[in-house]
């Protein structure tokens, strides 16, 4: 559980469910996609992704409908400064037609083709289910091998 963060910046990337499309996320522009935090040690870190997304979005009552990722945070330099980035989900229905924001993959392709990249692609696999899926790799030869049969 995310109590504290331990660095002096945090980035919250959003990503917003629908049934009609692709995960969206709101993201304030830049090199680094997401919402982006000074942290105020003193203060539980969730309490402030919260208020971030809430203020972003302009909407008071999603507060209670923001969901934080409690299994994934990862640290990242921003520029020389150690930033977290964090999880979070809502659904559209919570975030009144705003669903013009880019897709992981448009993120992804206008993100610098750095180190920084890494912990997004983590958060992109942890958002599908690909992290807690139960996979079993196999080198080339064995999958040759399966195949000519």
């Amino acid at each position: 559980m995310h109590i504290y963060c331990k660095t002096p910046k945090a980035i919250v990337l959003v990503g917003c469910e629908s049934e009609e499309g692709p995960m969206r996320f709101p993201t304030e522009g830049g090199e680094l996609p997401g919402l982006h935090i000074d942290v105020d040690s003193s203060q539980p870190i969730n309490e402030q992704l919260i208020k971030r997304v809430v203020a972003y979005l302009a909407l008071p009552r999603l507060s209670g409908h923001v969901e934080i990722n409690q299994d994934f945070s990862d640290v990242l330099d921003n520029q020389g400064v150690p930033t977290t980035l964090f999880l979070a989900t809502i659904h559209a229905r919570h975030a009144s037609g705003k669903l013009e924001w880019p897709t992981m993959p448009t993120l992804l392709r206008g993100m610098p083709s750095d180190r920084r990249r890494l912990p997004y692609l983590k958060a992109w696999q942890v958002l599908t289910g690909a992290l807690s899926a139960n996979t079993k790799a196999i080198d080339l030869e064995e999958a040759l091998k399966h195949l000519k049969q």
